[in-house]
């Protein structure tokens, strides 16, 4: 998935689902080290 497809589903997402993926976001942030682990993490949870 690249970065214009995440774009998209955030454009097309509900408020809700939004604050839902930047929580899952904050959360994977404490737990993994590399952009591309939060990145594979954000794709495989949407």
């Amino acid at each position: 998935m690249f970065k214009s497809d995440l774009l998209i589903i955030w454009y097309h997402a509900t408020k809700l689902e939004q604050d839902s993926l930047i929580e899952h976001a904050y959360n994977s942030l404490k737990k993994v080290k590399s952009v591309s682990e939060i990145l594979t993490l954000f794709v495989v949870n949407v």
